[in-house]
Order: structure tokens, then sequence, then C-alpha cells
């Protein structure tokens, strides 16, 4: 999978570094969930995961309308995107879960209030 964002050059070469560093008897796949972000005007725009279009898309935390949200891509009951307007805090906790893939109840569990 292409992700042509800054970030993931950044992970390939720490992944590519611990590899060297760690030798084959301790390699582990990369896999990130791809990450971007981007600021458009007075909205800091966060996303990570990899959503599809058949994807139940859930608000969390926040209000659309005002432009100030966190909104989760689930699919069979797992956690596997996260979108943010103008909640950089919230959205890290996200972050953090999407490569394991949670349920949307785990998820939501290990998310401080």
């Amino acid at each position: 999978m292409r992700v042509e964002h800054w970030t993931n050059a950044v992970e390939q070469g720490e992944a590519a570094a611990r590899s060297l560093v760690l030798g084959p008897d301790d390699l582990t796949p990369y896999a990130p969930a791809p990450y971007f972000w981007s600021d458009q005007y007075d909205v800091k725009i966060q996303y990570c995961g990899r959503a599809r279009p058949d994807d139940e898309i859930r608000v969390v935390h926040g209000s659309v309308t005002e432009r100030d949200f966190v909104a989760v891509f689930v699919r069979e009951d797992r956690l596997v995107g996260a979108l943010a307007f103008n909640c950089g805090r919230e959205f890290a906790s996200f972050q953090r879960l999407i490569a394991l893939r949670p349920s949307l109840d785990e998820a939501m569990a290990a998310i401080p209030a």
C-alpha cells in the first residue's frame, strides 16, 4: 500500500534502522496504520487507519457542525480508522489503538473520558 505522506517516510526509516540494529532474529513486520495531518486555515485535520467507503462512521467526540470532533470508522465491529478536526489530544488515543484493530467497545473503554 502506498502512503505518500512524509510521516510514513520517517516511520519506514525508523523501522529499517531498528531491523538493522536488532538483526534477523528480532524482526517485526512493518505494518503501521497510515497517518496524515493537514492544517487548513483554522482547522487541523488528522486521519489514521485504512477506512473503506462502506465502513460505518460514528462521531464519538465533539460536534461536526462546530468543526471540532473525532469520528471513527468501524468495520465488522472493529476500529479501523479515526478522523479528527481540531481534536488532537482526543485523536491521539485513537491513533495508538488503530493498528491493534480492537472492537469498538474495547477501543471506547481504553479511551480516557
